[in-house]
């Protein structure tokens, strides 16, 4: 009676949101290490590095809150049973912050994506 039931998804969860982190922080680092020279690279170049960047920073955002939501979930185990304050945790800031998090990271994602595929 948790948040997430079993331990093991929740311990998958996590370390799949901080792979997705790392991951996309060791991207994005290397593409702002390629300098945006205006003179030497086309500007549909420079465009795709920048969407690219953005993608990055939302699949960031990602990781962020799956590692969250998991932490979260921990805490919420050691409370003791989910049903009995479940009303509460979907009430509180925590929970409608998270909320805004995933929506703001999927949506910026698939927009981003959407505009790639318009553009190319």
């Amino acid at each position: 009676q948790s948040l997430i039931r079993s331990l093991s998804v929740s311990g998958g969860c996590l370390l799949f949101g901080i792979f997705i982190v790392i991951l996309n922080a060791k991207n994005s680092s290397a593409i702002r290490k390629e300098r945006f020279e205006v003179h030497n690279t086309s500007k549909s170049k420079i465009i795709d590095r920048l969407l690219c960047l953005v993608i990055f920073v939302y699949d960031f955002l990602m990781g962020v809150y799956l590692c969250l939501v998991s932490v979260s979930n921990v805490f919420l185990r050691f409370k003791g049973n989910y049903c009995e304050f479940s009303y509460q945790w979907r009430s509180s800031v925590v929970c409608d912050l998270l909320g805004i998090l995933f929506s703001f990271s999927s949506h910026g994602s698939l927009l981003t994506v959407s505009l790639m595929s318009v553009i190319r």
